[in-house]
């Protein structure tokens, strides 16, 4: 066979137009600019200005403290470890559920956890627990303020 014989059934390039099936691109809206602030926005201030800004930086902040002290101290853990057992005495038992000894005593149920985490009781896990009847309080025999 010859050099030339598949040369005019052999096709060596092909160009496709596939510009008919294709979506035209959406113009985009050129972007404009902003001017750029170009001076400092630093400025000299007076230090009678600032030594009046960090005091009242100050009162702001011990003002701040004296609200936190205020919440702090107006707990009484003792007194409510002593609601707890006298309660305890006058139901004539030395251990009750936490929900018989919240419905007796009326008290917030924080006033209550900590008067027995902190009050000398002891409190034991029954059941449960998820279960409201799974918490115990025991008396104990002596407690911190006996000591």
């Amino acid at each position: 066979m010859g050099q030339g014989f598949f040369d005019e059934i052999v096709r060596q390039t092909m160009a496709v137009d596939f510009s008919d099936l294709m979506e035209p691109v959406p113009l985009r809206k050129p972007r404009t600019r902003t001017e750029k602030q170009t001076g400092s926005i630093v400025a000299t201030v007076e230090k009678d200005s600032v030594l009046a800004m960090v005091e009242q930086m100050e009162q702001e902040a011990e003002a701040q403290m004296q609200a936190v002290l205020g919440v702090a101290h107006s707990e009484n853990v003792s007194g409510w470890a002593e609601a707890i057992a006298r309660w305890l005495t006058q139901q004539s038992g030395t251990e009750m559920s936490w929900s018989e000894l919240e419905a007796g005593l009326g008290m917030p149920w924080v006033e209550l956890w900590l008067g027995l985490l902190l009050g000398g009781f002891q409190v034991e896990q029954r059941g449960e627990f998820y279960q409201r009847e799974t918490i115990w309080v025991e008396a104990m025999t002596t407690r911190k303020e006996d000591l």
